[in-house]
């Protein structure tokens, strides 16, 4: 039986049983985070799930275990994970994801620079793309006096002026595409470093309904082996982002650009496993990690913040797999970080 079916399977029996009768299914702010640890650690399976269930000791009271879907069918020897144990070790992973005010303070700053370079490149385009559309108006008029005049056939006439609309439609689907405020992308990254300015503190204060958004928002999965949490897969980009700060903290004690990405690298390769196999097979996510940190650095050793590529930080979905805009993952970011959801 395959893994993506057995799960199935396991979730038809949690709320029925084999013989069809209804079964009690146990709520909890950590269920559909947590994912077996020991699976991850020894064996790179990342998409075994933890469960919850409610067990009676010896003295009559009932408490709560967390344990992996595996143990069911023989595949994993973890232990059962105190349910206490496992909420004091989560609240206190979130201290480990927390960006430092230096951090926050240079990607504002290199954002900042990022906008003012981007909106004079758009308006200098936009400016490019009327003047040619422009001038291809005043060559269709030109060629209509030509023909009233008959000095060319109309022909050749009518495959000229075939040729300009083709040309004017190309151009003004181009015009159509200039953007000329990109702070959609950067307000959403603004929002992410609020969100992760003071985690432990935002969760700690938080109800357990908002705690579950929160996990969802900020965590794709959560490793737990031994009451303990080892590691998380995040949502983009907040994962990228603290690549990033590694990255940046190592700057500030003079290492070249090439140790710079050693380090980041070699800090989050037990972390977080996407952005590990992004760094090895050379694509966008860990691609993002090297812009935002030559963005900070003004990429030439200069003053000047370079261009951060904004439309490749903006998430195309929220942590529920719906699509949804950086306009509405801004508001909800927002939201959860003022503790309001």
């Amino acid at each position: 039986m395959s893994e993506e079916l057995f799960q199935k399977v396991q979730d038809l029996l949690e709320t029925r049983g084999v013989a069809g009768e209804r079964r009690r299914v146990y709520d909890h702010y950590l269920k559909g985070s947590l994912w077996c640890g020991q699976c991850y650690r020894q064996h790179q399976i990342e998409d075994r799930r933890m469960i919850v269930q409610r067990s009676i000791g010896r003295n009559g009271e009932a408490y709560f275990y967390f344990f992996c879907r595996g143990k069911q069918e023989g595949a994993c020897d973890s232990r059962y994970a105190s349910q206490v144990k496992v909420e004091d070790a989560v609240l206190e992973h979130y201290s480990t994801i927390r960006f430092k005010p230096e951090f926050i303070e240079a990607v504002r700053a290199s954002m900042d620079g990022a906008l003012q370079d981007a909106a004079d490149t758009q308006r200098l385009l936009r400016s490019q793309l009327q003047q040619q559309i422009k001038a291809l108006g005043v060559k269709e008029e030109n060629l209509i006096d030509l023909a009233a005049d008959g000095q060319i056939a109309k022909a050749k006439i009518h495959a000229k002026l075939r040729e300009i609309e083709r040309a004017r439609l190309t151009l003004q689907t181009q015009l159509d595409d200039v953007n000329d405020d990109l702070s959609a992308g950067a307000d959403f990254i603004n929002e992410c470093l609020k969100l992760l300015a003071r985690p432990e503190e935002l969760c700690a204060q938080a109800s357990n309904e908002t705690r579950r958004k929160l996990n969802q928002a900020i965590f794709k999965r959560i490793f737990v082996m031994n009451d303990e949490v080892v590691g998380h897969e995040m949502v983009a980009p907040l994962g990228e982002l603290l690549a990033a700060q590694t990255g940046f903290e190592a700057t500030q004690v003079g290492l070249d650009h090439e140790a710079v990405l050693r380090q980041a690298h070699a800090a989050i390769r037990e972390h977080d496993p996407k952005i590990a196999r992004a760094a090895r097979n050379n694509q966008t996510s860990w691609q993002t990690v090297d812009d935002l940190l030559t963005a900070m650095d003004g990429g030439d050793g200069s003053s000047k913040p370079s261009m951060v590529p904004l439309k490749r930080l903006e998430l195309p979905t929220n942590s529920l797999g719906r699509r949804c805009s950086s306009i509405e993952l801004q508001r909800r970011y927002s939201s959860l970080s003022a503790g309001v959801i």
